[in-house]
């Protein structure tokens, strides 16, 4: 289990024509393999919408140095919080 590489934020007010209103990455710094949970701020202007899309991007191969090198990480997402 790896935190995501990215997260995108999309706000619509018809449900149709998105625009993307923020974005932020995570960089996995170390060989943490805890499995704990990270959260990721997706910050932006104030933005009147209706609808809200929100793309997270999986980090993408194990690194060379954990266990299941080369295999494809899991991402688990519990919790999305709109304010």
């Amino acid at each position: 289990i790896f935190p995501p590489k990215a997260a995108e934020v999309h706000v619509s007010m018809d449900g149709k024509n998105f625009k993307k209103a923020g974005q932020v990455e995570f960089r996995l710094t170390d060989r943490d393999e805890s499995g704990k949970q990270v959260a990721l701020n997706v910050e932006f202007a104030p933005t009147e919408a209706r609808y809200v899309k929100v793309i997270v991007r999986n980090f993408g191969p194990c690194p060379e140095w954990h266990l299941g090198a080369g295999n494809n990480t899991w991402l688990f997402l519990d919790e999305i919080t709109v304010r």
